[in-house]
C-alpha cells in the first residue's frame, strides 16, 4: 500500500501542475511575418470575402512571459470562423484532440507546424519566404477543415489564381498525408475574443522536473525488495 501511494502522490503533483499551465494569459499583435494576399473560398472562409492574408503572425505577451517562451513569438492561424484581434485573451491547450473543423485538425495542423514553420521563420521576410509562410498557412487551413487534399473543394478552397502559393501549398498536403500516422504535438492558444492561433510546443522546465521525480520515484519503488 506504501508504494502505491509514494506514486500517487507525485503523479497528483505532476497533473496538478499540468491543469495550472490552463489559465488565461495575454497576447499582442505586432504584425506579419512573411505573408501574401491569397483567395480563398468554401463554406468556413465565408468571412474573408475572397481574400486574406495567409502566413507568419507575429506576437508578443502582455503582463508577463510564460515559462519557456521569449517575448516575442510567432504562430499560424486554425481558425477561419474569426479575425485578429489587436489583444487576445489565451489559453494554452494542446493540439491533441484540438479541431475547428474535421477530426484530426489539430494533429494535422501540428504536424505541418512542426515539420515547417521553421524553416520558413528561418529564411526571414523575403519573397521565397513570403510564398512559403503562405503555402503553409493555406494547408494548415485546408488540413483543419478538410479530410482530403483538395484545394478545389470542400470545407476550405484556394484558387488557382494563388499560383505559386498553391503549388508549394500542395508539396506540404503531399507530405502530409504520405506521413501519417500524425505524432506531433503543437501548442495551441485558443481564444474566444479572437482568433486561434498554433505555436511552437515548449516543454516547461518545471514539467520536465516532476515527470522526472515521477520517474525515479517509480524507479525506486521497483528496486525496493517486497515485505516478507
Amino acid at each position: 500500500m506504501l508504494r502505491s501511494c509514494k506514486f500517487i502522490v507525485v503523479a497528483a503533483a505532476f497533473f496538478a501542475f499540468t491543469a495550472s499551465a490552463a489559465q488565461a494569459e495575454t497576447i499582442k499583435f505586432i504584425g506579419e511575418g512573411p505573408a501574401s494576399v491569397v483567395t480563398v473560398g468554401g463554406t468556413n472562409s465565408a468571412n474573408y470575402h475572397g481574400g486574406a492574408w495567409a502566413g507568419e503572425l507575429n506576437w508578443e505577451w502582455v503582463g508577463g512571459t510564460p515559462a519557456g517562451f521569449a517575448t516575442s513569438f510567432y504562430s499560424y492561424c486554425v481558425d477561419l470562423a474569426n479575425f485578429v484581434q489587436p489583444q487576445q485573451t489565451t489559453t494554452r491547450i494542446s493540439s491533441e484532440g484540438f479541431t475547428n473543423g474535421v477530426a484530426n485538425g489539430g494533429a494535422k495542423a501540428a504536424w505541418l507546424f512542426t515539420e515547417y514553420a521553421a524553416g520558413i521563420h528561418a529564411l526571414g521576410n523575403t519573397a521565397t519566404a513570403a510564398v512559403n509562410a503562405a503555402a503553409l498557412q493555406v494547408a494548415i487551413w485546408e488540413a483543419m477543415y478538410d479530410t482530403t487534399a483538395d484545394l478545389t473543394g470542400g470545407g476550405f478552397t484556394a484558387t488557382a489564381s494563388n499560383g505559386a502559393i498553391n503549388t508549394q501549398a500542395n508539396i506540404y498536403l503531399s507530405s502530409l498525408y504520405g506521413s501519417q500516422p500524425w505524432t506531433a504535438v503543437a501548442t495551441i492558444l485558443s481564444t474566444n475574443g479572437g482568433q486561434d492561433q498554433i505555436v511552437a510546443q515548449v516543454s516547461e522546465p518545471s514539467t520536465l522536473l516532476l515527470m522526472g521525480l515521477a520517474f525515479f520515484g517509480v524507479a525506486g519503488l521497483a528496486r525496493r525488495p517486497a515485505r516478507q
